[in-house]
């Protein structure tokens, strides 16, 4: 009340349920929720993502920390929230300012894709994202067995989808996802997958090729990369690209996915060291996205070893390719629902 009588606007940061619960008795019009964990130091740019969506009265809301560049203030935006509050950022490149504003201009209402992430990976449990649909039973089959995310190719592949394919499963309860690969000598994203993320048929694309980091969100937001690792050096370039999520897949010669090849272990194993102590590079500080040979058979070990956000699996699910196992579709989501929960009870 005092700062309105003065003519100013108090801005009222949350950061959980009991803030929330405290700022609800006075509804502040302005208010900010950090992406930085405050007793760690740690960001998360789907924290606020996450958490702005409890806010049930009228408000203008703030995304505070980690934003450094235009990408970053577009996930801001899709998010809901209308600004920024930046110090880091501007004072190493004064210049970032005008890059932050133009990613404020991004429509709030594109896509909702990270919002959804955010919340679902706030479940304690994996997030599961089955790859290579090419038919509407499968896609069926998989939602009935509770995936959260579906991948659909739109590269040379025995698991290439169709654009129709994606109007048939428009109604399905879960993330559509179309899985490319450009850049290098593949050139640049397809403008008939541009035109499905556009329509709203897809909600994210996954680059899965030689994309350059500057190169995917001009292409199509929003997005995440996946980097094929097979050696250390592999995992260092992670850190090069600025999604809130990279997702880990193994590096296999003459494939770009779906070869049944499982990420080295002890690349995992670095990767999680990385992730969980927040270091720059690798993981950089993210949860682990992990494909790469996944089946119904291993999930469980990869779940309870490595703790990963979000587990993708394709080939290992099918009786042909091109063609789900629907029995093995929904032991693999059990697998890996049941393991995230053993695991979380032992947290």
């Amino acid at each position: 009340a005092r700062a309105t009588a003065l003519g100013m606007a108090a801005l009222v940061e949350l950061h959980d349920d009991d803030d929330f619960a405290r700022a609800r008795t006075v509804s502040p019009p302005l208010v900010g929720i950090n992406a930085r964990d405050l007793s760690t130091f740690r960001v998360d740019l789907l924290t606020p993502l996450r958490l702005r969506p409890r806010i049930d009265w009228p408000h203008r809301a703030v995304f505070e920390s980690g934003a450094f560049n235009e990408e970053d203030a577009m996930l801001a935006r899709s998010g809901g929230f209308e600004g920024l509050l930046v110090g880091e950022a501007a004072v190493r490149n004064p210049d970032a300012i005008t890059d932050l504003s133009r990613g404020l201009a991004f429509p709030a209402a594109a896509s909702a894709f990270w919002t959804r992430i955010a919340e679902l990976g706030g479940a304690r449990r994996p997030i599961v994202k089955i790859c290579g649909i090419t038919n509407r039973d499968d896609a069926v089959a998989a939602v009935d067995a509770g995936a959260d995310l579906l991948g659909f190719v739109f590269a040379d592949s025995p698991r290439r989808a169709t654009p129709e394919l994606l109007s048939d499963v428009a109604g399905l309860d879960a993330l559509k996802v179309a899985v490319v690969v450009a850049g290098g000598p593949h050139g640049p994203l397809d403008r008939r997958v541009r035109d499905l993320l556009d329509s709203g048929l897809i909600d994210a694309i996954q680059f899965h090729g030689d994309e350059a980091p500057d190169e995917c969100a001009r292409w199509g937001f929003p997005y995440y990369k996946a980097v094929r690792v097979a050696t250390a050096d592999d995992l260092e370039r992670i850190g090069d690209y600025r999604g809130p999520r990279v997702l880990i897949d193994a590096r296999a010669d003459g494939a770009y996915g779906g070869s049944g090849v499982r990420v080295p272990v002890e690349l995992l194993r670095a990767a999680l060291d990385a992730s969980v102590a927040g270091e720059a590079g690798y993981a950089g500080g993210r949860p682990l996205w992990i494909a790469g040979g996944l089946t119904d058979a291993n999930v469980a070990d990869v779940v309870r070893a490595f703790a990963p956000e979000l587990v993708d699996a394709s080939s290992g699910l099918e009786r042909e390719p091109g063609r789900k196992d629907h029995a093995r579709v929904r032991r693999f989501i059990d697998a890996a629902r049941a393991a995230g929960r053993d695991r979380g009870e032992r947290a």
